[in-house]
């Protein structure tokens, strides 16, 4: 049994740390007697996750584990399951072992924020398994499930008959080759059947290999996969005569389900394919990786000279739903042509395609997209076909196939910009199969709110009336969040109160701010810091040299930020404030220069003790409150630093806008007012997008 334990010692293991700074591992061979130890056995989104945990302090105390996402408690079972093997270390009975079911991992896949960590824990404790080489976060749950998922096909991928009965047979032979996973197996020469030449591996699907093997050991039958780790599976081979090959051999193409996954450097694995002996297939170090093109390539030679094996039924998988080899079609003998015209790309949402799709002999259900380790799939909901009449020459009788050649869709998974690469189409036709399309890398673009706005609206008029539209909203305020780079300070002057201005766009605008600003401290009195935000654009040496003059002349402390997009300024204020120590400060936004009024009131407002809210209005150039971006709101206003920060981490701002001013206005009842403090010079109105996904954000927070 100790042997046992050790070659469980051998799975992706965890330790946990009851003590910040102390980690425990799972191996208690060296002291059975004392402390917390505990185990990841294995994760299955089939079947769970599967461990033990022990305080051989006192190994009958009854101790719970719970999975956490984030804050969120996914579930918690007791730790009850006997474990022999760990019994027959501690040469007394015990129950250790624990088991979180399946079902965590669909609670999971509901889940929205991708970057919420994992957390698998004892209750009551403070000792926490350490997931990072596993799933440490909700998106890395998503993606095991994902591969795990369609590592292994399902009767539920697969429409051919013939092929539902080879998986149900040969998932049967999967089981008879536990028990030979936990024989000795050892890769001994003179047991030596057969080699693998080489070998591709889908990513989801199946493993694929190609060699020579002794030609009576049948055609499908269970194995194990022995890399390192033991793989339990089962294969079908498909067999042919080779003149190179002795009389007793045939070369053979296989298909073989397993949950093993050849990583980087695979090459020296080995087949283990009889019940009672270490009879082996081998592959020798640097056995060659073949490519999807080559894997059909080499099925397709041989499909005339067949002599044994399921050659329909291994047709019916390449052609099945879970199945991802570029250009499959082909193989199958399916005539069938598709491609995107457009992918755009938003992490944590999934992805608007647009593109066509023609088959003479079948027709398109649904589409997905493979890319990087994600998948992403389309619904009926959010999917629309349209006539393209310019693809009528793509087969001869073409214009009989395009009045539902062209489509759109909208594909959801947990994709992140890690995931964001090669890309892979799959047409889903109404029988069950499919045909899978290298994408062009040049249609896919990473979301970008205002260069998308008016494609994406042309493209879903009704945008914000889809059911998907919340989801997306976050997802967008999530995206713009995450890519959002610490403002540069250029020109840093410690205060405690200050006035802060964020600049126009245009050089021309700038000066007449910056002149103003001269004119003002000129007549009046200075206020004891300006902070001046602009953007990373080519007026930035401008920007530099304004500033300066202005500190130099006026005898005024002045700091400069830079940041790539001025609209975060609102967003990232508290993080520029705080930097240089203001408290107390009035605000005002791109394109605003405050009147002589406002410039009094900021001076007052900023030498005050108690510091309550203050909005100052903003007028047109007729001098009424301007209607264009509006007039009282969070464009130009004053307020205490510590109190503004509270609110804005519930705002949900996304952009300044109408939105944002009416709940700022809300947040603030019975405000007092500075009537005509500031009047506009720039308009900068957000793309109509935004303000869609910013009125989303604001109602699903409470408004």
């Amino acid at each position: 049994m100790k042997k046992a334990m050790r070659k469980t010692a051998d799975l992706p293991s965890s330790s946990f740390a009851p003590d910040i700074g102390t980690v425990l591992t799972g191996d208690i061979f060296d002291r059975p007697s004392t402390g917390l130890f505990g185990h990841i056995d294995s994760v299955t989104p089939q079947a769970g996750i599967e461990g033990w945990v022990l305080d051989c302090a006192a190994p009958d105390s009854a101790l719970e584990v719970e999975l956490l996402a984030g804050d969120r408690l996914i579930a918690r079972v007791p730790v009850e399951r006997r474990r022999e093997d760990i019994a027959d270390i501690l040469k007394a009975p015990c129950a250790p072992g624990f088991l979180i079911g399946p079902e965590a991992f669909d609670t999971i896949r509901t889940l929205e924020d991708n970057f919420a960590p994992m957390v698998l824990r004892i209750a009551g404790r403070s000792a926490v398994f350490d997931l990072s080489g596993l799933f440490p976060t909700v998106g890395a749950c998503k993606r095991l499930w994902v591969d795990q998922r369609l590592a292994r096909l399902s009767r539920e991928d697969v429409a051919s008959a013939e092929a539902a009965g080879l998986l149900d047979r040969l998932e049967a032979l999967s089981e008879r080759a536990n028990a030979m996973a936990e024989r000795p197996l050892f890769p001994l020469a003179d047991l030596k059947v057969g080699r693998i030449e080489a070998f591709h591996s889908s990513g989801a699907g199946a493993l694929w290999v190609v060699g020579w093997m002794r030609r009576d050991l049948g055609a499908e039958f269970p194995l194990v996969v022995v890399d390192k780790r033991r793989f339990p599976g089962a294969t079908a081979m498909l067999h042919y005569e080779r003149a190179d090959l002795p009389s007793d051999h045939v070369g053979v193409i296989g298909f073989v389900l397993t949950h093993w996954k050849p990583v980087a450097g695979s090459g020296d694995f080995h087949l283990y394919v009889d019940e009672r002996t270490n009879l082996h297939l081998s592959a020798a170090p640097g056995v060659r990786a073949l490519s999807a093109e080559e894997l059909l390539g080499q099925l397709e030679s041989v499909r005339n000279v067949v002599s044994g094996g399921a050659m329909a039924a291994l047709r019916g998988l390449l052609a099945s739903d879970g199945n991802w080899l570029p250009n499959n079609a082909r193989a199958v003998g399916i005539a069938a042509e598709a491609a995107l015209d457009k992918v755009v790309l938003l992490p944590g949402f999934g992805a608007f395609v647009e593109g066509w799709a023609i088959c003479p002999t079948r027709r398109p259900r649904g589409f997905a997209l493979k890319i990087g380790d994600c998948i992403l799939r389309s619904e009926a909901q959010t999917t629309y076909f349209r006539e393209r009449p310019d693809l009528a020459s793509v087969f001869p009788d073409g214009g009989l196939y395009v009045a539902r050649a062209g489509f759109g869709a909208v594909l959801h998974g947990p994709l992140t910009t890690a995931d964001i690469g090669t890309a892979l189409l799959k047409v889903i036709y109404t029988e069950g199969t499919s045909s899978v399309h290298p994408v062009d890398g040049r249609v896919m673009r990473r979301f970008n709110a205002d260069e998308d706005s008016a494609p994406l609206l042309h493209q879903w008029p009704a945008l914000e009336h889809e059911g998907f539209f919340p989801a997306f909203a976050r997802a967008v305020h999530r995206d713009w969040l995450g890519e959002l780079q610490p403002p540069s300070p250029v020109v840093m002057q410690p205060a405690r109160a200050a006035l802060v201005v964020v600049l126009p766009q245009s050089a021309s605008n700038m000066r007449a701010l910056f002149e103003t600003l001269s004119r003002h401290l000129f007549e009046t009195e200075a206020p004891e810091s300006i902070v001046f935000i602009a953007a990373r654009r080519e007026t930035r040496s401008e920007s530099l040299r304004l500033v300066n003059e202005l500190a130099r002349d006026r005898g005024v402390k002045a700091s400069l930020y830079l940041m790539d997009d001025e609209r975060a300024a609102l967003t990232l204020l508290p993080a520029i404030l705080g930097q240089i120590g203001v408290e107390t400060f009035v605000y005002v936004d791109q394109g605003l220069l405050l009147t002589s009024r406002g410039w009094v009131a900021a001076l007052a407002y900023l030498k005050l003790e108690v510091r309550a809210p203050l909005l100052l209005e903003v007028v047109d150039q007729h001098g009424e409150p301007d209607r264009v971006t509006g007039a009282r709101g969070a464009s130009c206003f004053a307020w205490d630093l510590s109190d503004f920060s509270r609110w804005l981490q519930t705002a949900e701002a996304y952009v300044p806008g109408a939105t944002l001013d009416a709940r700022f206005c809300r947040a603030v009842p019975g405000v007092s007012v500075v009537e005509n403090a500031a009047r506009r010079i720039e308009i900068r109105r957000s793309p109509r997008l935004i303000e869609l996904v910013d009125a989303a954000l604001h109602r699903q927070g409470g408004e």
